[in-house]
């Protein structure tokens, strides 16, 4: 069946372009209806148009978001290849499948016969004709997010974790691996190699804690051995012998949060790594 959309689909056209499209909305939120043109946006107070603008955007990040979160377990660990919009995350009061299912229903395509006999459907653009410029610009935010996940580049979409910047880019090829330190664009990478340094160093003092933790419970006091210190220390430095050794004074600076996990209290099963099913 053919479809009538005004877009250059030969040779994939339009969709190589979506991410670039999607990516600068994202970014800026300008030229995203009919209301950034002169023409149309003279009809309207310029205050009416600034608010639209500041509505599509809220929006449309809002939404975005949400869907690079239903990739996101809850311990982090970000795993792009799951994203699903029948997902609702803890923050979130309507799925993204809803969302679009309410869009569907006041903006449903047209049937229309063409003068070869066959069928087409139209797909077009909320219209803005009579309609208040706030919930035109939410109309269209669920426009384009429909035509983002329409794209072959859904899961390549990134959101950069610096909370200085918060940019949003796509990869050139999808993520088929767990991101477990998060993602970060160009402009930010030595930040998040600074990042992944500090989270690598603490998984790894974690490890450390552990084995401290368990040598501490086996631990006897004899002659050869006065200092429960200095012999968990050994142990530690005997499991992990390619890591810089520690010492007693480490054990004893790490007392606290060693007989806690003797005690038994950093029990936690984490998330499972896969993908949650639908129901």
């Amino acid at each position: 069946m053919q479809i009538l959309d005004g877009k250059n689909h030969r040779r994939g056209a339009y969709e190589r372009f979506v991410p670039i499209l999607v990516a600068e909305l994202l970014n800026d939120g300008k030229r995203w209806g009919w209301l950034s043109h002169d023409l149309v946006a003279k009809h309207y107070a310029p205050e009416a148009v600034q608010r639209a603008d500041a509505e599509f955007l809220t929006t449309f990040r809002a939404l975005v978001d949400q869907w690079i979160d239903s990739g996101v377990a809850d311990d982090g660990i970000e795993t792009p290849s799951c994203r699903y919009v029948r997902d609702l995350r803890r923050g979130y009061s309507e799925s993204l499948f809803e969302v679009l299912r309410g869009w569907l229903s006041r903006n449903t395509p047209r049937t229309a016969l063409m003068d070869d006999g066959r069928v087409a459907i139209i797909e077009q653009q909320p219209g803005f004709h009579g309609v208040a410029p706030e919930r035109y610009a939410r109309e269209m935010a669920i426009y384009y997010l429909k035509e983002f996940l329409e794209s072959p580049a859904p899961h390549r979409l990134g959101r950069c974790k610096n909370p200085a910047c918060r940019s949003y880019f796509f990869r050139k090829r999808a993520r088929k691996a767990s991101i477990k330190r998060g993602t970060y664009c160009g402009n930010c990478r030595l930040i998040g190699a600074a990042e992944r340094t500090k989270i690598s160093r603490q998984r790894r003092k974690n490890q450390q804690l552990d084995a401290a933790a368990v040598a501490w419970r086996k631990f006897r006091r004899s002659n050869k051995h006065p200092s429960v210190a200095e012999w968990v220390a050994a142990q530690v430095n005997r499991q992990f012998p390619h890591w810089p050794h520690i010492r007693s004074k480490w054990i004893a600076q790490n007392k606290k949060e060693i007989l806690w996990r003797v005690d038994g209290q950093d029990d936690n099963p984490g998330s499972a790594g896969s993908c949650r099913q639908p129901a």
